[in-house]
């Protein structure tokens, strides 16, 4: 029996959410909590995926899009980890899920996927909401905030190439072979920068291994999973609950109340995201 692709999408928001949280207990580079978060979520996946990796075979003519999707996956992960160093949890959440605004752009140019009225609305006011988080913001928090909308960036590339790659693989072989090319471009990431792999505390172990059961190994399967059944940026905009759950645990944990300029942007970002769903029905697919 098919798993319902709204239920995958709901609890892959759930479990991506608590990515951010988790980081914050973490000590270790950022290119290393990637590495190992990406490893050990590849080992998951492999396991589960056993002889059904042999469907790679599907992809004679698709290298290209699998490396771009591995690459820019381990992108995404580096530059929000080192965004969370120096910004606020709730900016760097609100600013990493709001994908839509170029998704909505690049679906249209580069798979044909046309947005209503509604969506094009939606990206302008979600961009206006970016913005108002940056002007908030001194320079170091500027600096995470600049960095978390590179991470936004990487993964509208790899939301966008695995898009393409979904019509032709099914999930665990799909998830199983990003995550495993992800894990290669940090561990040489890690290499290159200088970053100690091993000597940390058995904790800082514990929350690696987490942060690749819950966000990678169930939130991004999940979302992995959707992406065969809806458009592209309609996955996206799920992700919106992301900074609202990180952000509300994120008070009582941390002490980390968002400032007026970062609600203020968040209202909007998410004004504008649910002006574009609203204005998009959803088809499931063969």
């Amino acid at each position: 029996m098919r798993p319902d692709p709204r239920l995958a999408l709901l609890i892959g928001m759930l479990a991506v959410s608590s990515a951010a949280i988790l980081f914050r207990f973490t000590t270790a580079p950022p290119f290393v909590v990637a590495t190992y978060r990406l490893g050990l979520a590849a080992l998951l996946m492999v396991l589960l995926t056993g002889d059904r990796m042999a469907e790679l075979k599907k992809l004679s003519r698709n290298e290209a899009a699998l490396l771009l999707s591995g690459l820019s996956l381990a992108f995404h992960f580096s530059l929000w980890f080192y965004s969370l160093r120096h910004t606020t949890i709730a900016a760097s959440t609100i600013i990493v899920t709001s994908s839509p605004i170029i998704l909505i752009a690049s679906s249209w140019a580069l798979l044909g996927e046309k947005p209503v009225p509604k969506g094009i609305l939606g990206t302008a006011l979600s961009f206006l909401g970016i913005l108002i988080i940056f002007w908030g913001h001194d320079m170091g928090r500027l600096w995470g905030d600049l960095l978390a909308f590179l991470a936004m960036l990487a993964v509208v590339v790899y939301l966008m190439a695995g898009r393409v790659l979904r019509k032709k693989l099914d999930t665990l072989p799909y998830v199983s072979s990003v995550y495993s090319l992800s894990f290669i471009f940090l561990l040489t990431f890690s290499i290159l920068n200088g970053d100690p792999l091993a000597g940390y505390p058995v904790n800082e172990y514990f929350v690696f291994a987490l942060l690749a059961l819950i966000p990678s190994g169930i939130g991004h399967t999940a979302y992995n999973y959707s992406l065969k059944y809806f458009k592209t940026y309609l996955v996206s905009l799920t992700v919106l609950g992301e900074p609202i759950i990180a952000t509300l645990l994120a008070i009582p944990i941390f002490g980390e109340l968002p400032n007026l300029t970062t609600v203020l942007g968040g209202i909007m970002i998410g004004a504008g995201m649910y002006a574009a769903l609203r204005g998009e029905k959803v088809q499931i697919v063969a």
